[in-house]
């Protein structure tokens, strides 16, 4: 496998290519328009690479231990859990067009599920995850509105308190509004 500097035993990463020497992929649609070739010329470095890595393994720690670390690291359940903020932020900006061209806002979500389908995706995953996105930001939303209310509340609160009494602001509060 490339990429191992022999000196010191690392990997070296490229622009295009992670410290094992393997294609980086930063979100699903980086796949997406990769032929058959290039996707089993892919699936085979990275056949190559887990070979290499669990003799590695195996070498150092013996057969059992190797198992159970494999076994551990596999069961990890933030594993392939990594956000794909791109992805997101394309299907929500996709939805949010949809919305303003007038379209309705259940027929949005499958006209951007019927527009970006990824491979290995049926588009009703897509409509689930469109669904959750717009849940989530209006959540987020009303979060940020919650605390602007907050703030304000407890602004409002030291000023009749007197809390700003003797500052420029205080004097600024106290003045009557003019309307000129």
């Amino acid at each position: 496998m490339g990429g191992l500097n022999q000196l010191s035993g690392r990997a070296r990463a490229t622009s295009s290519h992670d410290r094992f020497g393997l294609p980086i992929r930063t979100t699903i649609l980086d796949v997406s328009g990769e032929s058959a070739e290039q996707r089993a010329a892919r699936i085979a470095a990275t056949e190559a690479f887990a070979r290499e890595a669990a003799l590695a393994v195996l070498y150092q720690v013996g057969r059992k231990e190797a198992l159970r670390l494999f076994t551990k690291a596999l069961e990890d359940p933030k594993l392939g859990k990594r956000p794909e903020k791109e992805f997101n932020d394309r299907l929500l900006a996709e939805h949010d067009r949809q919305i303003a061209n007038g379209v309705k806002p259940h027929k949005a979500v499958s006209e951007v599920a019927k527009l970006i389908v990824p491979p290995h995706e049926d588009d009703e995953a897509i409509k689930r995850r469109i669904r959750r996105l717009r849940v989530d930001r209006e959540k987020e939303r009303a979060k940020t509105e919650q605390e602007r209310a907050r703030k304000e509340l407890e602004r409002e609160k030291r000023i009749a308190a007197g809390a700003y009494r003797g500052t420029f602001l205080g004097r600024a509060l106290s003045e009557p509004k003019t309307d000129k």
